[in-house]
């Protein structure tokens, strides 16, 4: 069908990673339980430094995922250190005090399994996935590199770092939402690129990954996650002897939160297409109107019964990319609206979308369409929850946000719970032009249509 709308990321979802064939020796200890097809409740222990185990067994599991997640990404980054919580998750694959980067690798693949990294706004998280009998293996790998990172070779590492940039600046989609993050919140953390600038990853020295590295991957402000088919006393044992001996430190407190600033700002890039995005404040992660948030931002552009999606693209074939999404962090949100289109059908495709942004602000959504928008965003999240590694994603997210993890049939609750006048609601209050930034990035006859056309 090509080209789907970008999902919207439903709160409590996470990422699913890819299934890995079991293959190897069983010992009895990791071989499932004829019979036995019911996950455990997630347990829950903390280490007497502060930080916190949660362990979800899936007898039904033929592998195990296990994540370190830090309450530490690009948002908690102090004045001159732009980019360093992405860097420090590239060097800490660049060896420990007692592996190279090329073992770190060879002791994971060589049992079948991955790892890698992920640095958010607001957390970092290190994963991997094995089959069954190596998590206690992996366990070990995911410590050692958490704990004993060098953070050798930034020199060479910074090069790679500056390509990563490069190449987001040269894809609009990606660029364009990011030009506009800067501009709603200007100066604050979380309105700068999680890679950081070509400049600032250049001013980058050891001295400062290592700062950032030493205030805040410390125990208490650090999850460890496994989820899938392990021996648990094993390997609460094993995390113990690992994690249990650094020595606990406080944790800074976080940057005060963002002020959302609207405007409309023009970028001139000579491009096939124009690119427009569109910001609206929106819940935070502790609001529970994040639900209708995230119900309003499916109907209006999550799936290819949305609005937006079947105005342009199907009934008017005007743009190939149009969605919306939410994201929600721990003291503010957003709510964000893209299209791309080529400058001849710019002006109609732009109108179409301010027009349904209108309509959707000003009447009550009809119930089937608000039915079909909740039960895609309760799908998501029972798909998630079919993978070990969504488990362990969204069970150290929950800790780390939380404190504690979140069922997911408290989640569909909450999805349940939104009406069409809660929805409404809450699209007029944020659906407004004086609440709205926009950013028009491409060619320079686009430069008029830089403007917020809502009334």
């Amino acid at each position: 069908m090509g080209c789907i709308p970008r999902a919207v990321r439903a709160p409590g979802a996470d990422r699913a990673v890819t299934e890995i064939p079991f293959h190897g020796q069983r010992s009895d200890a990791n071989r499932p339980r004829p019979g036995r097809q019911f996950a455990d409740a997630p347990e829950v222990s903390r280490l007497p430094n502060g930080m916190t185990v949660v362990l979800e067994h899936l007898p039904w599991a033929r592998t195990a995922a296990l994540c370190v997640a830090i309450g530490a990404g690009s948002g908690h980054e102090a004045p001159g250190e732009w980019g360093v919580a992405h860097c420090l998750e590239h060097l800490l694959f660049k060896g420990t005090r007692s592996r190279s980067a090329r073992q770190l690798m060879e002791a994971i693949e060589s049992r079948g399994g991955y790892v890698n990294a992920s640095t958010g706004r607001e957390n970092t998280t290190v994963y991997a996935r094995v089959p069954a009998p190596h998590a206690p293996d992996a366990l070990e790998i995911l410590a050692d590199i958490t704990l004993n990172a060098t953070l050798r070779d930034l020199d060479r590492e910074r090069a790679v770092i500056i390509e990563e940039i490069l190449a987001a600046e040269d894809t609009p989609e990606e660029f364009a939402q990011d030009l506009l993050t800067e501009r709603h919140w200007p100066g604050h953390p979380l309105g700068r690129s999680i890679l950081g600038s070509v400049d600032s990853i250049s001013a980058l020295d050891r001295r400062r990954v290592a700062a950032f590295m030493r205030r805040w991957y410390t125990p208490s402000n650090m999850v460890l996650s496994v989820a899938g088919h392990f021996d648990r006393l094993a390997i609460a044992r094993a995390a113990r002897h690992l994690f249990g001996e650094r020595p606990p430190r406080n944790v800074p407190p976080a940057p005060p939160p963002p002020r959302f600033v609207p405007g409309a700002h023009f970028l001139r890039r000579p491009l096939n297409q124009g690119h427009l995005c569109l910001a609206f404040p929106a819940a935070s992660l502790h609001d529970p109107r994040r639900y209708d948030f995230a119900v309003l931002a499916q109907l209006l552009g999550g799936g290819s019964t949305s609005r937006l999606f079947d105005r342009i693209r199907e009934r008017e074939g005007l743009a190939y990319s149009v969605y919306a999404w939410t994201q929600h962090f721990s003291r503010a949100g957003v709510l964000g609206v893209y299209l791309a289109a080529a400058p001849d059908a710019w002006r109609d495709a732009r109108r179409l979308l301010f027009e349904e942004i209108a309509r959707l602000s000003k009447e009550r959504p009809d119930p089937a369409e608000i039915d079909i928008a909740r039960e895609q965003l309760k799908a998501s999240l029972l798909m998630a929850h079919e993978s070990c590694g969504g488990r362990a994603g969204r069970n150290a997210a929950a800790i780390l946000d939380y404190g504690r993890p979140i069922p997911i049939e408290e989640h569909l609750r909450h999805y349940d719970r939104v009406t069409p006048e809660s929805l409404a609601d809450t699209a007029a209050q944020c659906l407004r032009a004086e609440a709205c930034a926009l950013l028009v990035l491409g060619p320079a006859r686009l430069r008029p249509t830089a403007r917020v056309d809502l009334p």
